[in-house]
């Protein structure tokens, strides 16, 4: 189970899924378990999971870093707002790097190679509006609406890039490769997936 939480008012919540039948809400679960809840300086939109951490996209509040090691009490170990511009919607990982789609203001980078100390390395690429975005060997994918895809070349993570995009019909607005990676799909709103 890679993804088993859900950011709601706020707060990460940690659900343990064994035989789930309605989940209407967290007090009445329908057959999830809350293992654990932490209330974050900001809105949580997105959230990666990599090890013992979890980077949480936290609207206005920039990034939130926070340790899930025991599951049962998260604990928030660093906020990155400095440098940080725009609302932070989607995060994509590269290792120690996190990509923020920033919509109007583009993508920032934090290099969180300390969670306890994150910094942000770039903010404001001319990736806009970034909506989602997506690691690809050495590269970044940017959703970024009626333009398309932007692609950053990221063999030095915390320096993106930019080399170039393609054009798709629709609106750009999420991003995922086959598991072979000799596709890549783009969700393009009312056309569908490209």
């Amino acid at each position: 189970m890679a993804k088993a939480v859900l950011a709601c008012l706020c707060c990460m919540v940690f659900l343990s899924c064994a035989k789930p039948t309605d989940p209407e809400s967290l007090y009445n679960s329908g057959g999830y378990t809350v293992v654990g809840r932490l209330p974050l300086p900001g809105y949580a939109e997105d959230l990666e999971v990599k090890d013992t951490l979890a980077y949480v996209a936290q609207g206005e509040g920039g990034l939130a870093i926070v340790s899930i090691a025991d599951r049962a009490k998260p604990r928030l170990l660093s906020v990155c707002q400095e440098g940080v511009r725009g609302t932070s919607h989607k995060l994509a990982l590269n290792n120690t790097s996190v990509y923020i789609a920033a919509n109007t203001f583009g993508v920032n980078v934090v290099d969180a190679s300390n969670p306890l100390a994150p910094v942000a390395t770039a903010s404001n690429l001319a990736m806009k509006p970034a909506q989602s975005l997506h690691v690809f060997g050495n590269y970044l994918l940017a959703a970024i609406g009626e333009t398309g895809v932007k692609i950053a070349e990221i063999s030095t993570p915390t320096q993106p890039d930019i080399r170039g995009g393609l054009q798709n019909p629709g609106y750009a607005l999420g991003l995922a490769t086959t598991s072979d990676s000799s596709r890549l799909l783009v969700a393009c709103g009312g056309m569908g997936v490209g």
